[in-house]
């Protein structure tokens, strides 16, 4: 992909090819009948949020997921055809915006469900409403044993159009599927009393679901992580294969000499035991690169590991160069992604963090380029 040069060290390489392969592994576990609408909140993942859309929307996708009303003008400016869904949480005062912009919503309250019946009164339009059902996550949704009496209030609106019935699974990327199991039953229950399903687009898998629940695929799917290569598990089922989307990656600025003794970074806390060489490499916490890496992580240079020492900095990490490798200013250092027969995982950095992968792909921040190729070797 032709690409303006930018001028920060540190890029993001966003694999095209590795994104529409995960696309066709959803599409192989729901089937031709199910609906996909992938999820691309917080900047698609971490993995910039509109050539990401575009991407996904020239493999066929036209629905997609957002989390914040801003999120969702954005990809309606630049894919107008798009069929855009606020998933996270809205107030009425946002509902002229939400109305103007064409955007869907999951309603899940009175006082927003008759915000948006105004509005759109008013501005002379039908807002496509996600009623949802909380079954048990205890989150956005109202409660399965409350909720036909807001629904048929939902239903008697003129403005507001019920386009999705819709639940969240807060469970099911775990071993023990009993509760995934009963969030379920009772959204199933929810369904039948409804008198709406078949006419509405009912949904509750996420990416857990998809790849372990074929239950829950009912008329349409949210797959979020695992659009970018990863499964909130760990592991998928035999045949599936995810790849990942991104590779992490920065250059040497310098290489400083360290003697016994010497102390390393802030704070005086790594202290060299023997003469020794570190790269100093231009990626910290501002870009996201988690300080609770700290002593834990190791970055790839010339295909082999090598530790991270010293602590984290806003700017700047130190990495010890193994004895008698060969390396200078310049050379590549990868944070997430393969060098070599060498990879580092974001869920291993999400383990060594004592966090999720969301976590790390969410936290990289803006400073970092995105480079859009098809094959992450390519950057």
């Amino acid at each position: 992909m032709n690409q303006k040069q930018l001028h920060t060290v540190t890029k993001a390489y966003i694999s095209l090819a590795a994104l529409r392969h995960n696309l066709s592994q959803v599409r192989l576990l729901v089937g031709d009948d199910v609906n996909i609408m992938p999820v691309v909140k917080a900047n698609a993942y971490g993995h910039g949020l509109l050539p990401i859309c575009k991407a996904l929307a020239a493999a066929g996708m036209r629905a997609f997921g957002v989390a914040t009303v801003d999120e969702g003008i954005a990809i309606k400016e630049a894919i107008p055809d798009s069929r855009v869904t606020v998933l996270g949480g809205i107030l009425p005062e946002q509902a002229a915006t939400i109305v103007e912009a064409a955007l869907d919503v999951v309603v899940y309250d009175a006082d927003q469900a008759h915000a948006l019946d105004n509005e759109g009164r008013r501005q002379g339009r039908i807002v496509g409403a996600h009623f949802k059902v909380d079954t048990g996550m205890t989150r956005l949704g109202v409660r399965f044993d409350e909720a036909l009496p807001l629904l048929k209030q939902l239903r008697a609106l003129r403005n507001v159009g019920a386009v999705g019935l819709m639940t969240h699974l807060s469970t099911a990327d775990q071993k023990d599927s009993s509760f995934t199991k009963l969030q379920l039953d009772r959204f199933d229950a929810f369904l039948e009393s409804s008198g709406l399903q078949g006419h509405v687009t009912t949904h509750a898998a996420n990416s857990a679901a998809i790849l372990w629940h074929p239950r829950s695929l009912y008329d349409m799917a949210r797959p979020g992580l695992m659009i970018y290569g990863i499964s909130p598990s760990g592991a998928t089922p035999p045949g599936i294969e995810l790849r990942p989307v991104l590779k992490l990656s920065s250059r040497i600025v310098r290489i400083a000499s360290c003697k016994p003794g010497e102390c390393v970074g802030y704070g005086s806390n790594y202290v060299a035991d023997k003469p020794m060489l570190v790269a100093i490499v231009p990626i910290g916490y501002a870009d996201g690169f988690a300080y609770s890496l700290t002593d834990q992580a190791d970055a790839l240079i010339s295909g082999m590991r090598c530790p991270i020492i010293g602590p984290i900095a806003m700017d700047m990490i130190a990495v010890r160069l193994r004895d008698g490798m060969s390396a200078s200013i310049g050379n590549e250092v990868v944070l997430i992604g393969g060098q070599g027969k060498e990879l580092i995982t974001v869920q291993e950095l999400a383990f060594l963090a004592g966090t999720i992968p969301y976590e790390i792909l969410c936290g990289l921040s803006e400073r970092i380029d995105r480079i859009y190729v098809e094959d992450p070797e390519d950057g």
